[in-house]
């Protein structure tokens, strides 16, 4: 596996959605995405990334579940989304910003792992946060834009 970089604010790979993964057609390369997204959560002490964050346009990001059993995510759906909490958020691609967040305090998330197996995880609080936080970016959304959308609603509430 190759030392990757993260991609650090380049909004044409950031803000584009990424694509679903055909299992045919996207077989040969996404064993060695997913070792790399590993290497550089990893290396990066982050506790999630996503694709696009180091070069991908397929719709897979990784998870630090545990210190030793992170997890992949690859085409993952939210089902259940319950409750809210408010969250200190950073991000690997955009160093030194932090961003109060508003997120699910709890989420249910249905994906395929590296293996394409099929698989179900019920996240709470950080877990939450963080998953939401990859699946925006798999989006094409960043937390930075979480601020923008939340001061723009202030100001419409306050206009009525």
């Amino acid at each position: 596996m190759s030392d990757l970089p993260l991609i650090v604010t380049d909004p044409e790979v950031l803000r584009l959605p990424t694509v679903k993964v055909n299992p045919e057609r996207d077989l040969a390369t996404l064993d060695e995405l997913v070792g790399n997204l590993f290497q550089v959560m990893a290396q990066r002490q982050g506790l999630g990334l996503s694709a696009n964050q180091i070069g991908s346009k397929l719709r897979v990001c990784v998870l630090a579940m545990a210190p030793d059993s992170p997890i992949c995510l690859v085409n993952p759906v939210l089902h259940k989304v319950k409750g809210s909490q408010t969250a200190e958020e950073g991000c690997l691609s955009l160093p030194g910003v932090i961003m109060r967040t508003r997120r699910p305090a709890e989420v249910v998330v249905v994906a395929l792992n590296q293996y394409l197996h099929l698989v179900k995880y019920r996240l709470r609080n950080l877990r939450a946060v963080t998953l939401c936080h990859e699946l925006d970016h798999l989006d094409g959304k960043l937390i930075i834009d979480q601020e923008a959308a939340e001061k723009v609603w202030q100001v419409a509430r306050r206009r009525r």
